[in-house]
């Protein structure tokens, strides 16, 4: 994407190596590869520049147990090296690869994973300098949805999830 590449190149000027941070939700598998250093993506095969792909939601990324969990904002992801797929049925089998089922995989949660940046070093300013918070928002997408009408219950038939308009079942 040109319009990416220019921005990455912006940032790496103004803080260089920035763009690695960048590259996290542009690009996951490139840094769960450690294919983002140096941070200007010069480092990339031919996988790396497909960017987001559909591994990168049914097999890198997975729920953790850990309390807190999952954790939202700036693509603090958890990353499964195994062959496994993880999706939203149960009993899915495939010749290329082992399934299992994972309601984090539809969730809006995991959409919030990149879908969320706030500026790892620069706080939020008002026009007069002051701060209004220790970090600028960049991506406010997941939090606009969370307080959107579509963000109810689960339990209610009306739920919709990200994927619900976004990955609308056929």
């Amino acid at each position: 994407d040109p319009l990416f590449r220019a921005a990455l190149t912006v940032a790496n000027q103004d803080v260089p190596g920035i763009g690695s941070w960048c590259l996290r939700c542009h690009s996951p598998q490139a840094w769960v590869r450690g294919h983002t250093t140096p941070s200007d993506g010069s480092a990339f095969d031919d996988l790396d520049q497909e960017g987001v792909t559909c591994e990168v939601c049914h097999r890198s990324i997975v729920p953790t147990t850990e309390p807190g969990a999952p954790y939202l904002f700036n693509a603090q992801l958890y990353w499964e090296y195994s062959d496994t797929r993880y999706g939203p049925y149960a009993n899915v089998s495939s010749p290329g690869h082992t399934g299992a089922q994972s309601a984090f995989t539809s969730s809006s949660e995991l959409c919030g994973q990149c879908h969320q940046v706030q500026n790892p070093i620069g706080p939020w300013r008002s026009a007069d300098g002051g701060v209004l918070g220790p970090n600028f928002p960049l991506d406010t997408t997941w939090e606009e949805w969370k307080q959107s009408a579509y963000a109810r219950d689960p339990r209610d038939a009306g739920f919709l999830s990200c994927a619900d308009c976004h990955l609308p079942r056929f």
